[in-house]
């Protein structure tokens, strides 16, 4: 029996692992920001919604997935994750009117959710929008937890 996709609550958290040192510069203490939130093929981000699992949880995976990824790849480190409240992810809208929309994923893990771009109707989305918003969710997902692991 699969889980049915529900609906994240306006005042829920969500958080994303963020990877140095592609997604992280820790010697310039700055986010990439362009890069946390690709949206590759206008696919959605993989997010971690806090109803089914808590910051610990999120860091246990992180650095589950940090010692598969150093197998291929050495200096892959996990450090950390940011978080926003779903509202903040929703109720953004840059002056064209695109946004964000939130989307459980069940089917990749009860804990799993996806960002993904909203456009406004009858406005097309360019690539400098695309740019914008990715620029914009660095103040929305302002909550950086940073983590090392064991």
């Amino acid at each position: 029996m699969s889980v049915q996709p529900e609906i994240i609550g306006d005042t829920d958290t969500l958080s994303r692992h963020v990877w140095a040192p592609r997604m992280y510069n820790s010697g310039e203490d700055a986010f990439r920001w362009q890069i946390v939130f690709e949206f590759p093929d206008g696919q959605g981000e993989s997010l971690f919604w806090h109803k089914y699992i808590d910051l610990s949880g999120v860091h246990a995976a992180g650095c589950g997935r940090q010692e598969n990824a150093r197998a291929s790849k050495p200096d892959t480190t996990y450090t950390g994750a940011v978080s926003a409240i779903a509202s903040g992810v929703r109720n953004y809208r840059n002056p064209h009117g695109h946004g964000f929309r939130l989307e459980h994923e069940p089917s990749q893990g009860r804990a799993h959710a996806h960002i993904c771009y909203d456009a406004a109707k009858n406005v097309p989305m360019t690539k400098a929008d695309k740019n914008e918003l990715k620029v914009a969710l660095g103040n929305i997902f302002s909550q950086f937890h940073a983590h090392r692991c064991a």
